[in-house]
């Protein structure tokens, strides 16, 4: 690797010719480059590696949200850590596991290539990540011309981003089989969309409802999930899909008290988003599902005015009260299609609506038992072994069943530990492409063409001088155990 190559470079230029990775033809340019090209910036010697359980599991995204499947690995007990069976232990299944996180915030985001129609620099943005989390260098600063700084290599790697996902990690997974790692490699989505096969597998309709990001939702990510996986599953049934769009849970923070409410009355809104507020249609506040909203008008989540006991302007002010809304916006959308089958599980595509599941079961379990002119007005919308299904969670499953089949699980006494990376522009970088907080330029960023050797982002281990106090609070927000142990190395 990386750390070894130049003080054996006379050797290695002696037996390249017989001892280079076999390659196939057809791989994305820069995984040849990779695998084969010594000469390349992105080639990596793989031969040199024995990947064994003391090494680290990888996670990456194009910023902090991936943060939240981090966090899924870190306090999940899903199984009994002597048997290997599923049922909790009160162990944490991945206890004593280091683990490598890399956001690429310099390329962020990711869905912006997708709408861009560049996604052959997407691709070749989701295997460099890959490269670095099974590589065992970084980059001390962005001036330095190699990366000199020693790291694990990573046992496992895990794709947090949907987005990539769909349109890289089948390329990340071409790149590890033309090697000897046998590195597991799994994104979010299909994690999810796996567990809701297995739930649905006997029978001959199902439906699916979908909370997700407005960009998840209209990258239709989840859906070309359960089509592929459908036919890889041969699951031969007809499946219904319900989306809806969550924005604005980041927006919030957490005080005190119970309730998650505003940053600031100076917040700003995304542009074109609009918070929900009294009317009709998709994006409204409905009086007449009130009742089923549930919401909670305690310690300010909700703004209002009354006029004759009538609400004149009701706005949500809480990050409860808006998962509250999405989700009977949700049900309601989908009790009105009059389909006639019942929603099996809803995907939480959110990292932030994952960390109120409790909003979320104390709302659909309000939805279960609401009767109107005694009847139960989601009796046959809801069915009775409805669940919801967290992809962080569910990823983490499949990475600990893998491990454990590989025999690569740490199994250490201590506690795990993480190391923190994020990508910055290189240095030398034209300071015309540049933004004021140093970061590139959209045109620039989204327009940049594969297939170059010019390097023009590096990761850095994460630092306080990176790192907003924003981006702190949204660490600790979703995924407050990653962010103590985050936290302790930061410089």
């Amino acid at each position: 690797m990386r750390t070894f190559r130049y003080a054996w470079l006379l050797l290695l230029c002696i037996v390249a010719s017989c001892g280079r990775q076999t390659v196939e033809d057809n791989l994305l340019p820069i995984v040849r480059k990779a695998l084969s090209d010594t000469a390349s910036v992105h080639y990596v010697d793989f031969s040199t590696v024995a990947v064994d359980a003391s090494m680290s599991i990888g996670i990456f995204d194009d910023d902090l949200s991936g943060l939240n499947v981090l966090e899924a690995f870190l306090v999940a007990d899903h199984f009994n850590n002597i048997t290997g069976k599923p049922g909790a232990d009160g162990i944490q299944d991945f206890a004593g596991e280091h683990f490598l996180y890399l956001a690429d915030v310099a390329n962020a985001n990711y869905n912006e290539y997708v709408k861009r129609g560049n996604l052959d620099f997407l691709r070749e943005s989701v295997v460099r990540d890959a490269l670095f989390l099974l590589d065992d260098a970084y980059y001390n600063q962005t001036l330095d011309a190699e990366p000199y700084g020693v790291k694990q290599p990573a046992k496992l790697l895990v794709c947090a981003d949907a987005a990539a996902t769909t349109f890289g990690l089948s390329d990340v997974e071409s790149l590890v089989k033309q090697t000897t790692l046998n590195v597991p490699v799994y994104g979010v989505v299909d994690a999810a969309v796996l567990r809701f096969l297995n739930l649905v597998r006997e029978l001959p309709e199902a439906a699916i409802g979908i909370l997700a990001d407005p960009s998840v939702v209209d990258g239709g990510f989840y859906e070309n999930s359960i089509r592929k996986l459908s036919a890889a599953e041969e699951y031969t049934g007809s499946i219904r899909i319900c989306n809806q769009r969550t924005l604005g849970l980041s927006m919030f923070q957490q005080p005190d008290s119970a309730t998650t409410i505003f940053r600031d009355a100076e917040t700003v809104l995304p542009e074109g988003f609009v918070l929900p507020e009294l009317g009709f249609g998709e994006g409204k506040i409905d009086l007449t599902l009130m009742d089923r909203y549930n919401f909670d008008f305690s310690n300010g989540a909700m703004s209002y005015r009354l006029q004759n006991d009538y609400y004149s302007e009701l706005r949500i002010n809480s990050a409860e009260n808006l998962l509250r809304y999405y989700l009977v916006s949700l049900v309601e959308k989908y009790r009105k299609q009059a389909n006639g089958k019942p929603l099996q599980a809803v995907v939480v595509a959110c990292p932030h609506s994952a960390t109120m599941m409790a909003v979320l079961e104390e709302t659909m379990a309000t939805l279960r038992s609401y009767k109107r002119n005694g009847v139960f007005l989601y009796q046959d919308v809801i069915a009775e072994n409805f669940c919801f299904i967290d992809p962080a969670s569910e990823v983490a499953r499949v990475a600990y069943e893998s491990l454990r089949n590989q025999r690569r699980l740490a199994l250490r006494a201590h506690s795990s530990s993480v190391e923190a990376y994020l990508t910055l522009p290189s240095y030398g970088t034209p300071v015309e492409v540049l933004l004021q907080d140093g970061m590139l330029e959209e045109g620039y960023r989204y327009g940049r063409p594969a297939g170059a050797e010019l390097i023009t982002t590096k990761p850095v281990q994460m630092a306080y001088r990176y790192l907003s106090l924003a981006d702190l609070e949204h660490v600790q927000l979703i995924a407050p155990s990653a962010y103590k142990l985050i936290v302790n190395r930061l410089y």
